[in-house]
This record gives structure tokens, C-alpha cells and sequence, in this order.
């Protein structure tokens, strides 16, 4: 599988408190990741070319061409902090760009994995069709609709999901989903930059807590 690790890009520190809290909150047994859709923004993967962060295609563990490579999902071992991780707090959960998971798997190779069997549903009729489970507006309703087999499958690689949620004040916290439950509001950082809170508070409400 290619995995790409570059020298790190220049640093932009206007969301990096986020960013930081945010580790704070994974349990220090478990590793960060994202999964992030490509075809959202064309600077997604421009992004990816040159950040310090562990990343590889979701779907393959072969050489693609740039025009798949552009509009595929990627894995994204998150820790350091860089342009690629400002340009997705910044504006990546406005637009939907990515979901967030904790998980003791070392290695990019073990999740795609086990994402893999997600990646695809077939209809009552037959017919295959690409599931966008990372999505965030779909994420959580699959969690809630899933049986309790269906959720530890789903669960099996993962410890918690974090999905962006906007609190009653405005600030942004992280609704995380596990195996069991409904989901958890965590904490936003005390500092949070205005561009970050304005951005992700446009593009989700605390409706998002309310999906089971």
C-alpha cells in the first residue's frame, strides 16, 4: 500500500488550539484518524501531497491515477499539525469534508481493511452502490440505525467516532458515537480562532446530537 509522508508544509497556527484539544481527547492507548472525501475540494488533495500526516486511498492499496486519486476517499493518520490540518478545520467540516475516529490500529493498511466492508450496499433489487458512510451527515444516522451486530462490525477497528457538533453558545464540540449509547458532547477548547467557530457553526446544529 503507498503511503505518503512528506516533509511538513509551513505551519499556519490559527486553529491549532483546536487541533490540540482535540488530541487531548483521544485516550493516549488509541491513535487519531480521519477519513476525508476528495471530491469535496479540489485543494483536498493538494493538501494531502504535502502534509506531514500518514495518509493513503481509502478504496485501494494500488497506484491510482490523479483524476481517481482526486475524487477518492482518504485515510489520514492525524498527528502533526500543519496547512493540511488548518485548510480542514478551517473550512473542511462547513462543507462536510471528513469524519474523525480513535483506534488502537498502528498501521493505515489494518483500517482500509476494515472499512472496505462498508464501502458497499447492495439494494433489495440487486444492484451495488458505493456507500458515503464517512460522510458526516450520514454517519450518524447509520449509527443509529444499525442492529447491535451491525454496530460492533462497524465498531470492530474503532474505539469512537468524533463528528463536529455545534453547542448552545455557539463554541464547537465534538459529538463522539461508540459501540454502545447514544453519542457524547466533549468539550470545545476555551480558545477557539473566530474564522473556526463561525465556519464549522455554519455548516451543523446541535440537531446532530439528536439522531438516536
Amino acid at each position: 500500500m503507498t503511503e505518503h509522508s512528506p516533509a511538513p508544509a509551513a505551519i499556519n497556527p490559527r486553529a491549532e488550539p483546536w487541533f490540540r484539544n482535540l488530541l487531548q481527547q483521544v485516550p493516549a492507548n488509541l491513535q487519531l484518524y480521519m477519513i476525508i472525501d476528495g471530491a469535496q475540494d479540489e485543494r483536498i488533495v493538494q493538501a494531502l501531497h504535502a502534509t506531514a500526516n500518514l495518509h493513503c486511498c481509502l478504496y485501494t492499496e494500488d497506484a491510482i491515477e490523479p483524476e481517481l486519486e482526486a475524487v477518492a476517499p482518504h485515510l489520514v493518520k492525524l498527528r502533526h499539525w500543519d496547512d493540511f490540518t488548518e485548510l480542514c478545520l478551517r473550512e473542511g467540516a462547513r462543507h462536510h469534508w471528513f469524519i474523525l475516529f480513535a483506534s488502537a490500529a498502528e498501521h493505515l493498511v489494518q483500517l482500509r481493511q476494515h472499512f472496505k466492508h462498508f464501502a458497499v450496499v447492495t439494494t433489495a433489487e440487486g444492484k451495488d452502490f458505493l456507500f458515503r458512510y464517512y460522510d458526516p451527515r450520514v454517519l450518524p444516522s447509520f449509527i443509529a440505525a444499525c442492529t447491535a451486530a451491525e454496530r460492533d462490525a462497524l465498531f470492530k477497528a474503532v474505539q469512537h467516532f468524533y463528528i463536529p457538533a455545534v453547542q448552545a453558545d455557539g463554541s464547537i464540540g465534538l459529538a463522539q458515537w461508540s459501540r454502545q449509547g447514544p453519542p457524547q458532547l466533549l468539550p470545545s477548547p476555551r480558545t477557539e480562532p473566530a474564522d473556526v467557530q463561525g465556519s464549522w457553526a455554519a455548516g451543523h446544529t446541535a440537531h446532530s446530537l439528536q439522531s438516536v
